[in-house]
């Protein structure tokens, strides 16, 4: 079977599972493929689990050879940091350029100068010149003097779509890579004009486990981390020790649009049925309308759900105190299972630029179906 160009390829994720769904004209073919465990050994073509369970006993955990792609070289995925500053300063830095040698590239710059730096690391299928990244950029550049600096890595994100796996294999060089330069920002305590949470990591996506992992790697050098709909599938079950987790900063705000599909059973249909994840991540995990199905969004093949994650963030910066909720959701969710039931509680929570650490738990926020996305309580 061949792949064409105007063919559009689906991944499918459940919990046993990854499938391929390539669309043909008005027809769909499927193939599966179920990942082997690591404890899985092949003696002469046959399975010679037994042997594995007793080598291995107490090594229960999910590992990241679940997965059926290794990752890609550094020199392959060529990650890059693209920082700008508030008064139109620019610089790159390749991947081949010593943590050291950056912090140096910056420091002369004039991008450590400013009261915080922010780091931006986008997710599968995009790239340090996504359109959304660079609107982002502007919105944190005006609102405030700071430097916002993007983590690219589109040549290990920007694959096909049958590809994603790829992608998820790619995480832990682009973690290792990043985190070397957080860690000697943080080791040289960058610039004496600090303010509260001066060093902060976004992540869209994958993008937001990128920036998970390189704060644990980094001796926990963020001091906010904020999880822009956290990638579910190739992470849930079969490599949860590559996901953010709250841990990761002192403070881990996350934000979940696209965690769930109502009308796809992930048991029966399998059709993605999701891009993010039901499992909270962070100190502070708010789910936007319960966390999938947002309102007035293109159906799950655009993503839209996933997308509105980015667009609720983005909207905050110029609008503070609006995406504010003081509703709990009253059960932690199953990574199938949302929860549809809340409760009221003291501490209120906001989603976004402005969201408060004093806030933490699972969250419920309600938004409208277009700009303005809320109004206040």
């Amino acid at each position: 079977m061949f792949v064409n160009e105007s063919d559009e390829v689906l991944l499918v994720s459940t919990k046993d599972f990854y499938y391929v769904i390539i669309k043909k004209s008005s027809a769909f073919l499927m193939a599966a493929v179920k990942p082997m465990p690591k404890t899985t050994k092949m003696v002469n073509g046959k399975s010679n689990s037994n042997q594995s369970t007793k080598s291995n006993s107490n090594k229960s955990k999910p590992t990241p050879e679940a997965n059926l792609f290794q990752p890609m070289s550094l020199e392959e995925i060529q990650p890059e940091l693209v920082a700008y500053g508030p008064n139109g300063d620019m610089l790159t830095i390749s991947h081949d350029v010593s943590s050291k040698k950056a912090f140096q590239m910056l420091k002369e710059a004039n991008l450590l100068e400013f009261p915080r730096i922010v780091f931006m690391v986008h997710g599968f299928w995009g790239s340090s010149k996504s359109k959304w990244i660079h609107d982002l950029k502007q919105k944190f550049l005006e609102e405030s003097d700071q430097t916002f600096v993007i983590v690219g890595w589109g040549k290990g994100a920007e694959l096909p779509a049958f590809k994603y796996p790829q992608a998820v294999a790619n995480v832990e060089p682009v973690a290792r890579w990043f985190s070397n330069h957080v860690l000697e920002l943080k080791r040289k305590n960058i610039t004496k004009n600090i303010s509260k949470g001066k060093i902060w990591g976004i992540g869209e996506g994958i993008g937001a486990h990128i920036v998970g992992l390189a704060g644990r790697w980094s001796q926990h050098a963020f001091d906010r981390i904020t999880g822009l709909d956290p990638a579910g599938p190739g992470f849930e079950l079969v490599n949860e020790d590559l996901m953010l987790r709250s841990d990761d900063s002192p403070f881990v705000d996350v934000c979940h649009t696209d965690s769930h599909h109502e009308y796809r059973s992930p048991e029966l249909y399998s059709l993605i049925n999701k891009y993010g994840t039901l499992k909270p991540c962070g100190t502070l995990d708010i789910y936007v309308n319960f966390g999938y199905n947002q309102p007035n969004a293109p159906d799950f093949t655009n993503a839209g759900s996933h997308l509105r994650a980015i667009e609720l963030f983005a909207w905050s910066i110029e609008n503070p105190g609006e995406l504010r909720t003081q509703f709990q959701l009253r059960e932690t969710p199953a990574i199938d299972k949302p929860v549809e039931k809340t409760k009221r509680v003291v501490v209120p929570a906001e989603l976004g630029y402005y969201a408060d650490p004093k806030a933490t738990g699972n969250y419920y926020l309600e938004t409208n179906s277009e700009e303005p996305w809320k109004e206040g309580f």
